[in-house]
């Protein structure tokens, strides 16, 4: 699910960086969302869903890549749109989406929380 997740945001920036009309651009939000937040099954919900019993350290963490990324953001879009143009910059902003899918879909793996009782019929 996380990679269909990065996926489905990679597209979507693939998408917009050629500039379609407005009728594309008005679902964008809606398909970025999907794809990213909204939906508990793809990219965040799953990385929230793994964390395990560190939740605290995961939910500070979380709040901190987020307004990094409101503050760092504009400031990286902006220097490779000047620099590297905006096609360029969205399709690698689409790559690195994509790759972190598959990167985060292989190194996390799920686990048993420690006070939850063994069951036999139940497979971790």
């Amino acid at each position: 699910m996380m990679i269909a997740g990065a996926a489905l945001v990679g597209l979507q920036l693939a998408i917009v960086a050629f500039g379609p009309g407005w009728k594309v651009h008005c679902h964008q939000p809606a398909v970025h969302g999907l794809g990213f937040l909204h939906d508990p099954r793809l990219f965040a919900g799953v990385c929230q869903r793994t964390v395990g019993g560190s939740r605290a350290t995961a939910l500070s963490l979380h709040s901190f890549f987020f307004f990094m990324g409101q503050t760092v953001g504009p400031i990286a879009y902006g220097f490779g749109i000047q620099h590297a143009g905006k096609i360029p910059t969205l399709l690698t902003s689409a790559l690195v989406i994509s790759a972190l899918g598959f990167a985060c879909a292989k190194l996390l793996r799920q686990t048993r929380p420690a006070d939850a009782r063994a069951r036999p019929d139940v497979q971790p």
